[in-house]
């Protein structure tokens, strides 16, 4: 989600830096990943002098301008009536990339090669005056970057918005994080809209699927004229990688941004019936979406039809069917509220995503459809002459009442580990617009556009984040019980593992399941104790002896290069009882597996190999440093690989 710090500003006043702003914005969970200044020139845009005009040998209009650039001389057609030798004029060089998205190229125009253009105020983003080149005052040189306070600095904050965030995937969300953060109020654009009740008389809404569109709304107006956008509108859909169209897409896609609310507008003319029907589509019904491709739905498509035919997937994407055109005069705007599971699936199912979609899919606030319709018909209107427009048509069967939730403050104080006051913690929730009734208890309204708050945990979350997570003292109440104390058997078992790697063995932790298969060349089947349900046949036997584990490390460590091994293990092993006090038997056993030289060559020097006499005397020291004298080594023949349990 990209803002700009200039349009958080129409709506709080901001008491911080850029960068401290969005340090707020991130310490309250709206992470803020980047910002980028957006700078009060245009990469690209130079001053030039006009040297000579020459006409153009195949049009009236058109002129040739001989211009200075500094480095070089280059012509470049014009056809503005005000250029004249000497004018100095900004000039957009070639790969220049203009506010309204055009990308300047050595291009021909009716034969003669133009190197770039002499710019406008509007081209510039500067204005709405477009007839004539912009003249250039002061003590500009031809060749240098052409900087003015005309041009806007701003800065663009790039935030990463959480799926249960949906609230702040609008300019106005995040203005009132902001000033929730620093106690300011919020303003909102006041809007006033004149009605001509003559407007769509015979239009109505129907909505067959409740559930998955709880409200629809709409106005209809007459009397559009499609044309580009005021360059304030053109520049603000830029900062924010939103290209500009035309008046009417750009006013529906500003009050997206804006507030977070999806719209749409359709040619009016090309709606059948005067009438909306949402419902859901026929199984393997075709549909041409605005992107042009031809797109096959099913029954759990919901689809916004006319009385013929399908004119938008609901909260998707409109139809190439009802798409404004230039010569559209009558448009009709809807604002509604869709189910978000059901734009989910149908955006997975078309592979389709755009910028409404994936709000819908979040959650978006039922209640603000009417306010951002409104907001719509303003920009429309303060672009265009004669605009008349509807009064307003709304079906709202799906209406909830708002959540409440109780609040205790001695509960939060606990929990966070402060002492806010009751004043502090209500404020804080009254400026993120929550509304709070004082009985016996403390009883919160959830506002429609937060879905995320559902119990008191999440209120008191809001308190935390909001009034400072720093404000959280730090408070150690760790208590340490006798019962923590190693038992005996565990003081003895350190003592051995400490004495084994004092005589150069690492210690090695292996499961307490084996293979069968590879259990066969070390116990008797019959003996053998199977695990129930085992994940896996690597893991199906319990271990009547630690050889096989430590054999497959050490296999394991040899196939990797490592050639001197020494490694040890104190592990459980099992076996059936024959006592009859028990079925099964557990206890610590230790081995070890020995490997390589005695000792780690040097480059030049040899080593013995490990021998039976350096393994008796490492076990001879081990038993020695554990004051054990009575004692007896058995050697076992190399060909024998099974041996006694127990």
């Amino acid at each position: 989600m990209k803002v700009t710090y200039n349009w958080l500003k129409d709506f709080v006043d901001i008491p911080w830096s850029p960068e401290e702003t969005a340090e707020k914005l991130t310490m309250a969970g709206l992470e803020v990943e980047e910002v980028i200044t957006k700078e009060n020139y245009i990469e690209g845009v130079i001053a030039g002098k006009i040297i000579s005009i020459e006409p153009h040998p195949d049009s009236e209009k058109l002129r040739i301008c001989l211009v200075d650039l500094g480095t070089d001389r280059k012509n470049i057609v014009c056809g503005a009536p005000n250029v004249m030798e000497g004018m100095m004029v900004p000039v957009a060089i070639p790969g220049t990339k203009l506010p309204n998205s055009e990308i300047i190229q050595i291009t021909k125009i009716r034969g003669v090669e133009s190197f770039g253009m002499i710019c406008s105020e509007y081209e510039l983003g500067i204005s709405d005056v477009s007839d004539v080149v912009m003249e250039l005052k002061g003590s500009f040189r031809a060749g240098d970057k052409f900087i003015s306070e005309k041009f806007q600095k701003d800065y663009i904050f790039d935030i990463f918005i959480t799926p249960n965030r949906p609230d702040c995937l609008g300019v106005i969300g995040i203005a009132r994080e902001i000033a929730a953060l620093s106690g300011q109020k919020i303003r909102k654009p006041e809007i006033k809209i004149n009605e001509s009740p003559d407007i769509g008389e015979n239009f109505c809404i129907e909505i067959k699927d409740i559930k998955n569109c709880p409200r629809y709304s709409a106005r209809i107006l007459e009397g559009i004229v499609v044309k580009p956008s005021p360059v304030w509108l053109i520049n603000r859909l830029n900062s924010v990688d939103i290209r500009a169209i035309n008046n009417i897409v750009d006013a529906t896609n500003y009050v997206l941004m804006e507030l977070g609310q999806p719209m749409h507008a359709f040619d009016y003319n090309l709606i059948s019936g005067n009438k909306i029907i949402v419902q859901p589509a026929k199984e393997n019904e075709e549909f041409i979406t605005l992107d042009g491709i031809r797109r096959i739905l099913d029954s759990n498509t919901l689809l916004i039809c006319d009385n013929e035919k399908g004119v938008a997937i609901a909260g998707v994407m409109g139809g190439l069917n009802s798409e404004i055109n230039e010569n559209t005069t009558k448009i009709l705007l809807e604002s509604a509220n869709f189910n978000p599971l059901s734009v989910r699936r149908t955006s997975r199912k078309l592979g389709l995503s755009s910028e409404a979609s994936k709000r819908f899919e979040r959650g978006t606030d039922p209640e603000i459809t009417l306010y951002a319709l409104d907001r719509v018909c303003q920009i429309i209107s303060e672009s265009s002459f004669n605009v008349k427009v509807s009064k307003i048509y709304d079906e709202y069967p799906g209406k909830k009442k708002n959540k409440k939730v109780s609040l205790r403050i001695d509960r939060t104080n606990k929990i966070l580990g402060t002492n806010f006051s009751e004043e502090e913690i209500l404020n804080t929730l009254k400026n993120l617009e929550f509304e709070i009734k004082k009985d016996k208890n403390i009883e919160v309204k959830i506002p429609s556009f937060r879905h995320d708050i559902e119990r008191e945990i999440d209120l008191i979350e809001e308190v935390s984040r909001i009034l400072g997570y720093e404000r959280i003292r730090p408070i150690i109440n760790l208590k340490v019980r006798e019962s923590a104390k190693k038992s005996e058997e565990e003081r003895y078992l350190d003592r051995f593992k400490n004495l084994f790697m004092s005589l150069g063995f690492n210690e090695v932790i292996t499961y307490s399941m084996i293979d069968e298969k590879f259990n066969k060349y070390f116990d008797e089947p019959e003996k053998s104790i199977f695990v129930k349900n085992p994940i896996s046949k690597e893991i199906s036997l319990l271990r009547r002896s630690l050889v096989p584990s430590l054999l497959n490390v050490a296999l394991l460590n040899f196939n990797r290069g490592v050639d001197n091994i020494r490694i040890f293990e104190i592990g459980k092993v099992y076996w059936k009882d024959n006592t009859g006090k028990a079925d099964y038997r557990e206890e610590n056993y230790l081995s070890a597996i020995a490997q390589g030289k005695i000792e780690n060559p040097m480059w030049k020097d040899k080593s013995s190999n490990i021998n039976i006499f350096f393994v008796k005397g490492i076990v001879e020291t081990f038993l020695d440093k554990i004051f054990l004298d009575n004692y007896k080594i058995f050697y076992y023949d190399k060909s024998d690989l099974k041996y006694s349990y127990g």
